[in-house]
């Protein structure tokens, strides 16, 4: 019989195994559900120096995720995980860790879709702003505060902010600038995105949607609020291609990425892709998409935009896509590249009509609320990169291998040479996105297996040619975070690839060429004096024949000549003639044979002498071939999308 605290203990301790095992079940189960969207990603570190990262993790909070493919409302979560990037792991089984599960709780931390998270320098803690709730059901927005995860700490608190009073967006496009704020910490951007009900507390499901064009900046050392909502017209512009404009395109669900050390201070741009606009009012109810082919761009020390020209392979326009950048020196000069991925594509540019679609559900075309495919939208694939400077698109594939499936409302991270896709919302064939995490190799254009820390960023391959050269720098950045400052310290190791690999392959082409020509030459030398020789010896026997035949028909017309000629043989051969009975000696009579019938000389040793008066039996001209072209397979430009 056991004591009663003996039973006590025990009931205790299956309790507290059932709750651990309960609780492992969840935190195993929400990292990888079916599918997972419309989150909010960053990189965090130690530091932020022009070097490698120290101790990078990546960090995914909030959004949208489904258990099973036939959950019919999406669940609206505030969970957050992390993923160490500071050892490999394989896409397959990312080492994913539940740091904070869900709550229950959609206002602390907020459970938003589509807002933005940014890391404070130290690496210490995470800004979470803007996003929207839960359309459905629906909950009402809470306070517009701005949250703080401290790490180390791991806990979530709202923190003040001074300046100005801004309202919650949702469907924006973030970035983050290192070291131009107070103290050298980091300015985090806001770009676009629109106001509504899941959105702005109190704001009436009957109000339409209002889009914006502001810009909206957050100074991380002083926690200080500024509203760009009013520009001011640029008074000039070192940009080539550009004209000044007072105000951008307004519009939603596009990207905002950092390039270093371009404008007219040099102290970095940032550059507005893709993205759509919807208009509400009584007399419109259409649907856009922003054109690729000008480009807004924020001067972040004007703080002015202008419209830039773009030229090469311009995408077709797209919302929900991913945009990262890298930078390396080459030859000298920085070179960035903007990796632009996947999206919903859709062609229409002009309004189009959708009086089709319910008012209650009018965002459905364009937002991750519900996104699906509508008149001709599609989710994407596609890859293209914008070099900069010179602004130009470059079309690297859709159908490339082992690339995921396509998808919208995805996120990407660019730390090296890897950018990492986190989720997304699939096309209809595939029924779950059980992986949820990817890795391109922006040196190669190939999807990985396995992510390799530590690796730099490297010029693309494909680029080396366009760009002049390969290069090595450490700086990148992606909606929420920047990685290596802004590359103005790192060395310049870059290679002159391409200026080196077109003069040494032309002259090798070359040089085979003509190597090829004295070859064949020789060979026709050759051949040409061996056949000489040989004619040489058909000739001299010819000669031979030739005269011993006219020896043998000399022998006969003498014997058979009639003595009244003159010169005649007798039956014992000796020579007599017709006047009297001397004998001829055999040379006497050679000498008269020669003289009288003037047979054919004998053989001579002289080549020249022996083929006199013979017509040679093949040609010495050389028949000139067609016109020979040398090709330079590096000459060639990337393949284009027929876009």
């Amino acid at each position: 019989m056991f004591p009663p605290s003996f039973l006590l203990s025990l009931f205790l301790f299956l309790c507290l195994s059932f709750s651990s095992s309960f609780y492992q079940t969840i935190a195993q189960s929400q990292p990888l559900p079916c599918q997972r969207w419309a989150h909010q990603t960053t990189i965090s570190s130690t530091h932020s120096d022009d070097q490698s990262p120290s101790n990078p993790v990546l960090w995914i909070q909030g959004g949208e995720l489904k258990s099973s493919p036939d959950q019919q409302n999406n669940t609206w979560t505030n969970a957050l995980l992390s993923l160490d990037l500071s050892s490999s792991w394989n896409a397959g089984s990312p080492a994913l860790s539940l740091v904070q599960k869900d709550n229950s709780n959609p206002y602390d931390p907020p459970a938003v879709a589509l807002g933005a998270l940014w890391p404070s320098p130290d690496g210490q803690e995470l800004f979470l702003w803007g996003g929207q709730f839960a359309d459905n059901p629906p909950v009402k927005p809470g306070p517009m505060n701005t949250f703080v995860y401290n790490i180390p700490n791991r806990s979530w608190r709202s923190i003040n902010t001074t300046g100005d009073t801004i309202l919650r967006p949702s469907e924006g496009a973030s970035a983050l600038v290192p070291g131009i704020g107070t103290n050298n910490a980091p300015m985090a951007y806001y770009f676009g995105g629109h106001l509504d009900w899941a959105s702005v507390a109190g704001w009436s499901t009957s109000t339409p949607r209002v889009f914006l064009d502001s810009m909206v900046q957050l100074d991380l050392g002083s926690l200080s609020w500024t509203n760009y909502s009013s520009f001011t017209t640029a008074s000039d512009t070192t940009f080539v291609n550009a004209t000044v404009e007072g105000t951008p395109t307004i519009r939603a669900d596009g990207t905002l990425t950092y390039v270093p050390s371009v404008g007219p201070s040099g102290q970095g741009i940032l550059v507005a892709i893709g993205g759509g606009q919807n208009f509400q009012s009584l007399s419109q109810n259409s649907n856009r998409s922003i054109d690729n082919s000008a480009l807004d761009v924020f001067d972040l020390s004007s703080k002015t935009w202008v419209k830039q020209a773009t030229q090469g392979d311009i995408p077709s326009p797209r919302i929900n896509h991913c945009s990262v950048r890298g930078t390396a020196k080459v030859n000298g000069n920085p070179i960035h590249q903007i990796f632009v991925y996947g999206g919903q594509v859709n062609n229409l540019l002009s309004p189009t009509s959708f009086d089709h679609v319910a008012h209650a559900d009018y965002d459905s075309a364009f937002s991750p609320f519900r996104i699906q495919i509508v008149n001709g939208s599609s989710q994407s694939t596609e890859m293209y990169v914008l070099t900069i400077p010179g602004f130009t698109w470059t079309y690297i594939g859709d159908k490339l291998s082992s690339q995921p499936s396509a998808r919208a409302g995805h996120t990407c991270d660019l730390i090296g040479s890897q950018m990492i896709v986190i989720g997304g919302y699939v096309a209809s064939d595939l029924l779950c996105d059980s992986q949820s995490v990817y890795v391109f190799d922006t040196t190669s254009f190939n999807w990985k297996n396995t992510y390799t820390p530590g690796l730099p960023y490297k010029t693309p391959d494909m680029l080396a040619q366009m760009i002049g050269g390969t290069g090595i720098g450490h700086s990148t950045s992606g909606a929420g975070s920047a990685l290596g400052g802004d590359g103005s310290h790192d060395p310049d190791v870059s290679t002159r690839y391409a200026q080196k690999s077109h003069s040494s392959s032309v002259g090798a082409i070359v040089g085979g060429v003509l190597s090829a020509i004295v070859v064949l030459l020789l060979i026709i030398f050759v051949w040409i004096m061996v056949k000489r020789k040989k004619q040489r010896k058909i000739d001299a026997a010819r000669a031979a024949t030739s005269l011993q035949a006219a020896q043998t028909m000399e022998k006969s017309t003498i014997s058979h000549q009639p003595r009244a000629s003159g010169l005649y043989l007798d039956s014992d051969g000796a020579a007599r003639t017709s006047l009297g009975s001397e004998e001829v000696t055999s040379h006497s009579l050679s000498m008269a044979l020669e003289k009288h019938f003037q047979l054919f000389p004998a053989a001579s040793d002289d080549p020249e002498h022996v083929t006199e008066g013979f017509e040679p039996q093949f040609s010495t001209r050389l028949v000139p071939r067609q016109h020979l072209r040398v090709m330079n397979p590096e000459s060639e430009g990337p393949s284009s999308s027929p876009s």
